[in-house]
C-alpha cells in the first residue's frame, strides 16, 4: 500500500477496466498514474476524464461517420487495461482502453495534479519554441499548467506512439486507485464534441479545478 497526499492507495487490476468507459471514468479520477522512462519517472494523480463509447457514441473516433477522418479511427483496440496513443507532431494523448475488445470503449485522460517529477515535466514542456511561456521561465503557478489539458500532459509525462498498446498494469506504467475513492466528484458535458453532446460523460476531481484549461461550468459542480 502507498500514500499520497494523506490517502492509502492500491494497485488496480485487470477487472478495474471491464466495465464501459461511463462506468469506469469516475473511478478513475483520484488515481494515480506512473509512467517510468527508461529511469525518468513521472507521475500524475488523474483529475479530469471524459469516457466515449464506441460505435454508438456519436463522438467517438470510432462511430462509423467518423473512421474515415485522420484520427487513428480505422485503428483497432486493443485490450482493456491497454493505453491507446493519439495525436500528431509530437504532441501525444492518452486513452485508456475500457470493456470488451473492440468495442472502442475509452476514457480520454484530460487533465492531471504533478505528484512526481515535476521539474522533469517542466523540462518537457519547455522545449519547442512555441512552449507556454509561465512554463518556460517557471513563473509563478507554472506547475498548474504542465498538465492542464491532454496534449500538455502528455508532452510533460513523455507519452510517444510506441507506447500504444502498452499496458496499465506493468512497466513502463503504473496505476494506483484510493482506497477511499473521491467523493463529490465535479461531472458535465464534454469538451469540444459537436455530437451526442447532451452526454454528462466528464468527471473531476471537486478539489483542483483550479488545475484544470477547461474549467467546469458552476452548475457541474
Amino acid at each position: 500500500m502507498t500514500e499520497y497526499f494523506g490517502r492509502k492507495y492500491v494497485e488496480v487490476d485487470a477487472d478495474f477496466f471491464a466495465p464501459a468507459a461511463a462506468l469506469v471514468a469516475p473511478r478513475l479520477i483520484g488515481c494515480v498514474l506512473h509512467h517510468d522512462d527508461r529511469g525518468t519517472e513521472t507521475a500524475i494523480m488523474l483529475i479530469d476524464v471524459e469516457a466515449y463509447g464506441g460505435g454508438n457514441d456519436r463522438a467517438s473516433y470510432l462511430h462509423p461517420e467518423n473512421r474515415s477522418r485522420r484520427n487513428g479511427g480505422a485503428k483497432n483496440l486493443t485490450p482493456h487495461g491497454t493505453a491507446r496513443i493519439h495525436g500528431s507532431r509530437d504532441m501525444w494523448g492518452l486513452d485508456i482502453v475500457c470493456g470488451e475488445e473492440g468495442q472502442g470503449s475509452t476514457v480520454l485522460v484530460r487533465a492531471g495534479l504533478p505528484v512526481l517529477g515535476i521539474d522533469i515535466m517542466a523540462e518537457r514542456r519547455s522545449k519547442a519554441d512555441a512552449a507556454d511561456r509561465v512554463v518556460k521561465d517557471r513563473a509563478r503557478g507554472y506547475e498548474k499548467r504542465l498538465c492542464n489539458a491532454p496534449y500538455n500532459l502528455g508532452e510533460a509525462m513523455g507519452l510517444c506512439p510506441v507506447l500504444d498498446g502498452a499496458e496499465l498494469l506493468r512497466r513502463p506504467f503504473r496505476l494506483l486507485r484510493p482506497v477511499d475513492p473521491v467523493a463529490g466528484l465535479l461531472n458535465g458535458p464534454r469538451v469540444r464534441v459537436t455530437q451526442d453532446v447532451d452526454l454528462q460523460w466528464r468527471w473531476g476531481h471537486p478539489d483542483h479545478q483550479a488545475w484544470l484549461k477547461d474549467k467546469f461550468k458552476k452548475d457541474s459542480e
